[in-house]
């Protein structure tokens, strides 16, 4: 609980510091964090939290980290950016690195386009940014290489998708970002705000946010339609990018507001919206709600009795086999508490698309095996009980 409240703290710290990194003003700063808690708590943010994916959600915030450290060591290079990159890093590497990889085209183009303009200690401390990250992982990243076999996606390998079926269409784009049409408004005032900057001396910081959210589109676009992506969730990186549309957005509102002289003002207000959506959550479009729904904490008492239950009529000396169930359904993987709540050995319960070649005997939508469970024999079932010790 701790961890989840750390997390959830951290989010308007970590885009304020970001906005602040691209050389927005405190009070586009302060926009920029307000924007961060009101994204944090609509429903795409929310059901991914609600799901136990806080690795997703931690790996987005390091990567904004990462961007906004970016941006400041083109500009005022020194420890403080370094120090923020290289802790993104840290982060990003251990809770994403199937992820944590998209940033190689990032860092690619960031080098072509800022290495010119530095000296020797800015190269090697660039070069040194990817090793300070992976140093505090080693331990276990060599061993997820050593058993990389192990994650296998349990369809058949399918061919990499024709790219004009990947990159698809305008409609297509429109339905991934924005399901509703209000949803688009700070997409738009973000690509304004990345113009403005590509008109001024931050055609830098606009290049490295474009550059960030066209990965993103084309990573989630992947998990959308290749099943070996699917099998990864690669289609998450969607929440990514509003987030990053959120710093050019401030930037553009507060240079408005500073235009009317209304700067202070806007940001007193701005930072306010978080608590006019909690306290008048009715008065706010249904659309962009934020989604309050509390976590599901403790058992059930239809949960408590199937603990209760197992214990009495089940022994520690063989498997239970369990059906994964409807990921559709709030608290849907409580089961994979289970094996700690009755100290018994599962199959199952756990994840019903996991890649994981030793999850491929679970039994998933009524099926076993991708086999119809009605289908089993009575032989067929008890030669599966023996060989995997189902009792």
């Amino acid at each position: 609980k701790w961890g989840v409240f750390l997390v959830c703290a951290a989010v308007p710290w970590v885009f304020t510091m970001a906005a602040r990194n691209f050389g927005v003003r405190p009070a586009g700063a302060v926009l920029a964090g307000a924007s961060g808690i009101a994204l944090w708590w609509m429903p795409p943010t929310q059901s991914t939290l609600h799901a136990g994916q806080l690795d997703v959600l931690l790996g987005g915030l390091a990567g904004i980290s990462f961007l906004g450290g970016l941006a400041r060591y083109a500009t005022l290079p020194g420890p403080k950016a370094w120090l923020t990159m290289a802790l993104a890093c840290v982060v990003g590497w251990y809770v994403q690195p199937v992820a944590w990889l998209g940033t190689i085209p990032v860092l690619g183009a960031y080098y072509l386009l800022n290495a010119p303009r530095h000296g020797l200690a800015w190269h090697l401390g660039f070069f040194a940014i990817l090793p300070a990250g992976l140093a505090p992982n080693l331990g276990w990243l060599v061993d997820w290489v050593k058993f990389w076999w192990l994650r296998q996606p349990m369809q058949e390998s399918a061919p990499w998708p024709e790219w004009r079926v990947l990159l698809g269409d305008a409609e297509t784009y429109r339905q991934m970002l924005a399901p509703e049409a209000i949803q688009l408004v700070p997409l738009l005032l973000g690509c304004v705000g990345l113009l403005y900057w590509a008109r001024t001396n931050r055609g830098g910081h606009a290049l490295l946010l474009l550059v960030a959210g066209a990965c993103a589109a084309l990573v989630t676009r992947l998990g959308t339609i290749w099943p070996p992506a699917q099998a990864v969730s690669l289609d998450r990186a969607v929440l990514l990018i509003p987030s990053l549309a959120a710093i050019p957005a401030a930037f553009l509102v507060v240079e408005i507001l500073y235009r009317l002289r209304l700067s202070v003002t806007g940001a007193i207000l701005t930072a306010a919206l978080p608590v006019a959506f909690a306290v008048f959550p009715d008065r706010v479009p249904a659309e962009v709600r934020p989604n309050s729904v509390p976590f599901h904490l403790g058992l059930s008492p239809e949960q408590g009795k199937l603990v209760q239950l197992l214990k009495q009529r089940t022994g520690p000396a063989a498997r239970i086999l369990i059906e994964d169930a409807d990921t559709s359904r709030p608290g849907w993987n409580w089961t994979a508490l289970l094996p700690a709540l009755t100290d018994r050995a599962f199959l199952g319960g756990i994840d019903p698309a996991g890649g994981i070649e030793h999850l491929a005997c679970g039994m998933t939508d009524g099926k076993l095996l991708n086999r119809s469970f009605g289908e089993w024999s009575a032989a067929d079932r008890q030669d599966f009980s023996r060989r995997y010790n189902v009792g």
